[in-house]
């Protein structure tokens, strides 16, 4: 079962256009190990050329990564969340255990005050992946026109 928010590409357009530089996006994550870690890679690959920029520089980036056990709270950050409610107590913050589907995964965007937050999280590891793989296939190709600066913001 898949649970994707209307609100993901919304927030994610919203702060391409705020021109995003490189520390105003991290994905705290539950567990690297196995598909989980996986999935993690998968975010910081496709994400970081979109979300962390410089304004005419052409550079590959990789989105910052952070334990779970390891995140120290900064509102100025905005933030992907990755894993299981079992396994990370950041997702715990912005997510119930009964709000994931038993079998399945959720991808939910929304702002938490100042900043934006995504939250992928799937019931077991298997389904972290597979949330990690929708969030990529559906927000990240929503945002290719906007990458380079010929074609920024073009509607």
């Amino acid at each position: 079962m898949k649970i994707l928010s209307t609100a993901l590409c919304g927030l994610l357009f919203a702060s391409v256009q705020a021109e995003p530089t490189i520390g105003t996006w991290k994905l705290v994550y539950g567990s690297l190990d196995g598909v989980e870690g996986r999935a993690a890679e998968l975010i910081t690959a496709e994400t970081g050329p979109y979300l962390l920029r410089d304004p005419g520089v052409y550079a590959t980036r990789v989105l910052p990564v952070v334990s779970a056990a390891d995140f120290e709270d900064g509102t100025n950050v905005n933030l992907i969340v990755l894993g299981t409610c079992r396994n990370n107590p950041v997702l715990r913050r912005f997510l119930k255990d009964e709000d994931v589907p038993a079998d399945g995964y959720l991808v939910r965007a929304f702002a938490d005050g100042a900043r934006n937050v995504a939250v992928i999280a799937g019931s077991d590891a298997r389904n972290v992946l597979w949330g990690a793989v929708d969030f990529v296939d559906d927000a990240m190709t929503a945002l290719r026109p906007f990458r380079g600066n010929g074609l920024k913001y073009a509607v």
